[in-house]
């Protein structure tokens, strides 16, 4: 075999039940080129690199194993990373393909395919594809779907991820795409600080043919882990906010609103791993968070309590919505749904009355005996009102970009926190 022009990098531990899928799925592609296979297992205590070693004896051109005496992701340190540590430097394709072991390919042509697209577009540093996921908990299977249509997909789409995660089977960058900033390989989540390497180095396609099958939630694999272990889930979302503010910084704030909102999610979802839990239980487990981090994410965590209490705690009164509702004469809500009436409770069971809520399309209906009025309908000076807005993240996100256009009302979102402007 000449040079390969990919290189197809596959990490895998405790894959017995997969790689065999996994490996086939490679074996099975349709190119008019070399690719060569490279199989980083992590010491597993199954089978695993048995089968491994079985392919590489029968195809000892094409698959090469590399094979850890000791597990090497339980020693990583916080600037480790598998694929950079093990496998890139070994890779000797112009492109590099990845795939996990539990992960497989369904489509012959997809090296190819992909191969094809980046060789004509030269200002694409890496492509990826739709996949189905199949749930190991009951055998589901259902397309991901991340996005819909052929396209290249926006920065902000790749930060913020509206529809989830692209998988990572999916993927196939430039080599120099990839050749991250050590800072990256802190990121918590490898695939999504690649993605948002090769942003700052061209743009990424999306095919919406489906080529792959992610696995998930079966035993011992990621979404598992970090599903049923909420420390575990939550301080992970704790060491990728701190990544995104330094990436943030990386790109002189070129996307800072979409890291903004991307943080406001990842607080969203650590709520919701925590929602069969009490105030006490979550003051507990944030506490012990910060012990075992040593307050490495206590911004991150604190954020993440207050926008708790301000979604289901009655009696909560945030110490910023109580400084700016003293600070303004006038006092609007805007959000006249659950949201909207949660702040209008707090308000008044603190003693601070508030003018009306706003929305966006009145109708001249009264919410909590208050009028329900649109923003046109304020008749005070913009210096003497203050607007606590109080709808979901998603509504949120578009109301910013009114105020930021037309700079001329005072506002908050405490449902956000840190989003004070």
């Amino acid at each position: 075999m000449g040079k390969p022009l990919v290189s197809i990098a596959c990490l895998t531990y405790n894959h017995e039940k997969y790689i065999k899928d996994a490996i086939e799925g490679f074996l099975s592609q349709k190119t008019e080129f070399d690719y060569e296979i490279l199989i980083h297992d992590d010491a597993s205590t199954d089978r695993t690199a048995d089968i491994i070693r079985r392919y590489e004896i029968k195809y000892p051109n094409k698959i090469y194993g590399i094979y850890q005496r000791e597990n090497q992701l339980s020693k990583i340190i916080e600037d480790g990373n598998m694929l950079q540590d093990y496998l890139y430097p070994v890779c000797k394709g112009k492109y590099i393909a990845l795939c996990e072991g539990d992960d497989f390919w369904i489509d012959p042509d997809k090296l190819q395919m992909q191969v094809n697209y980046l060789e004509s577009h030269p200002e694409c540093a890496a492509v990826c594809h739709d996949a189905v996921c199949i749930d190991c908990r009951d055998a589901t299977i259902y397309p991901i779907h991340p996005y819909f249509g052929e396209k290249y997909l926006t920065n902000e789409e790749v930060i913020i991820q509206y529809r989830g995660d692209v998988p990572t089977a999916s993927m196939m960058y430039r080599r120099d795409a990839i050749c991250m900033d050590k800072f990256f390989m802190q990121g918590g989540l490898g695939d999504y600080a690649h993605e948002l390497y090769a942003i700052t180095k061209g743009k990424i396609y999306f095919s919406s043919r489906i080529m792959s099958v992610y696995r998930a939630m079966h035993e011992g694999s990621w979404t598992m882990t970090h599903s049923s272990d909420i420390e575990k889930g939550i301080m992970l979302r704790g060491k990728v906010l701190n990544f995104l503010r330094r990436y943030d910084a990386y790109t002189k704030g070129e996307y800072h609103h979409a890291i903004v909102y991307k943080e406001s999610l990842f607080v969203l979802d650590s709520i919701y791993l925590c929602r069969n839990l009490d105030v006490y239980e979550i003051e507990n487990i944030i506490r012990r968070c910060n012990v075992q981090t040593e307050n490495q994410y206590k911004e991150f965590l604190t954020r993440m309590e207050m926008v708790y209490k301000q979604m289901y705690v009655e009696e909560y009164y945030p110490a910023l919505m109580k400084t700016f509702a003293e600070k303004y004469s006038r006092i609007y809500i805007w959000g006249a749904g659950k949201f909207g009436q949660r702040v209008a409770r707090q308000l008044l069971n603190h003693s601070k009355d508030f003018e009306a809520f706003i929305v966006s399309e009145p109708s001249g209906q009264k919410v909590m005996g208050k009028p329900v009025v649109g923003l046109d309908e304020v008749p005070y000076p913009a210096e003497d009102v203050g607007i606590i807005i109080a709808v979901n993240i998603q509504n949120w996100d578009e109301i910013r970009g009114y105020f930021e256009k037309n700079g001329e009302f005072h506002y908050i979102y405490p449902y956000g926190v840190t989003e004070i402007m």
